[in-house]
């Protein structure tokens, strides 16, 4: 073998993959699963409690709980799924601080009256969920009024 080809070869052997495709191991994705199902079930609990903007708040509820129960399946996945990369687990997070602050607002809303920014927060957070899903290719139908 020539010089060159050994060198080659060995530069290809050592080639670095590109962090957002670095496996990234299962167990690590269960806390952000568990968080995201625990939102939901908080949001549940606001939904029954809310004195106001019902059906704002039940609309995000459903909108979360597709995502839960999408999310969810991810346990039902193989181990060794190409799912798991870096990429996906970062966009998980993200779909976690999402789901989070969607919470929050929903416990905001139910407490207080309407008022003019209430419509345009439900369609931002419409989008980036949608938008958080799409790209996670997971699909989530958007039935909510975007």
């Amino acid at each position: 073998m020539l010089p060159n080809e050994t060198y080659a070869m060995r530069r290809e052997c050592y080639r670095i993959i590109p962090e957002e495709y670095v496996a990234v191991p299962f167990v690590d994705f269960l806390p952000l699963i568990k968080e995201v199902t625990d939102a939901f079930n908080e949001m549940i609990k606001i939904y029954q409690e809310a004195e106001h903007n019902k059906i704002i708040c039940g609309k995000l509820l459903d909108k979360v709980q597709k995502s839960d129960t999408a999310i969810s399946n991810l346990k039902n996945r193989n181990e060794n799924d190409e799912y798991f990369s870096r990429e996906n687990f970062n966009k998980l997070k993200s779909l976690v601080h999402i789901i989070g602050n969607i919470r929050n607002f929903v416990g905001k809303i139910a407490k207080s009256y309407q008022d003019e920014r209430i419509e345009n927060d439900v369609k931002i957070f419409n989008y980036e969920l949608d938008f958080m899903m799409q790209s996670m290719d997971i699909s989530l139908a958007s039935d909510t009024g975007n």
